[in-house]
Formats: structure tokens, sequence, C-alpha cells
């Protein structure tokens, strides 16, 4: 089988990576709880009346708590990934995969890789990761697959698990 992928990553494919490496994890998942409990926290002692008691400070701290890992921290994410676009501009690549070896060519240099150098890979609503440790991979956006985005994660579940 043989899978041949060329494309350019774009702002919008590492916003969503980033998202998903900041939110699903342990630190994600409590990041997440500490705003929600900011928020009932927020919803709860105005309900009760007692947010009109509290110092100035004090409601700008509940509500920045609330608001920082759910508005505030995707916001900032977006800047970064603006940033490093800016910066370093990507350039198109193109992959080949193929039964005994996968290809990467760019511009400057084309490798050829086994498989076994692939540590896992990640199949998510909007991508495919394929890390080649625990935090250096690559990002295949749903936009270059042609209805085969299971059937090319099921290919290479089967070639990393030899």
């Amino acid at each position: 089988m043989k899978y041949r992928f060329k494309f350019l990553l774009n702002a919008n494919d590492l916003y969503w990576s980033s998202l998903y490496y900041s939110y699903f994890s342990v630190k994600g998942f409590f990041s997440i709880l500490f705003s929600l409990f900011f928020i009932i926290f927020l919803i709860t002692t105005n309900v009760l009346g007692y947010f009109n008691s509290f110092t100035n400070l004090y409601k700008l701290v509940i509500i920045i708590s609330s608001l920082l890992f759910i508005i505030i921290q995707p916001l900032l994410i977006l800047v970064k990934v603006y940033r490093k676009i800016k910066l370093k501009p990507y350039t198109e690549v193109e992959f080949i995969f193929n039964d005994n070896e996968f290809t990467i060519i760019n511009s400057e240099n084309k490798n050829s890789f086994p498989y076994d150098v692939i540590f896992k890979v990640k199949m998510y609503k909007r991508m495919i990761i394929v890390f080649y440790d625990m935090i250096n991979g690559q990002i295949f956006p749903n936009r270059i697959f042609d209805n085969n985005k299971i059937e090319f994660y099921n290919f290479l579940l089967g070639k990393i698990k030899k």
C-alpha cells in the first residue's frame, strides 16, 4: 500500500494541534476544571448576592480566573501561532508512505526512514499526528485526506506495532 501527501501547514493546523496538546492531557483537564470552578463560584456568589460585597480587586481576580483557561489561553495560543508562522514560514513538504519505509521530501533534502522511528500515532477530529518522540511530531490535517483518514491511520498503526 502506498500513500502520498504533499501539503503546506497553515496557522489553523498549528492552532488546533496546540489546542489538542494543551487540553488533551491531565494539565488540560485540571485547567478546565479550574475555570469551571471559578465560573460556578462567580454564578453562585452573584445569585446569592455576595458578589457585590467583594472588593473590586477580588471581583477582577474571580473574573480573570474564570476566563483564564477557556478564553484567554486559546487566544494567547492563536497569537503565538501567528507569530511563529510570521517569523518562520513553513515550506511545502511531501510524504510518501510505502510498505517498508516512509520518505520526507522538502525543498532542501529527501530522507527515508523505517517505521520504527515512529513513537506513536494519534488521531484527532481535525488531524492525525505522527510522533517521533514524546513531543516532536508531524501534523497531517484532514484537508489532505480523500476520505482515507481512518485507512491511513490503521496503516500506520499496523506498521508501528510490528
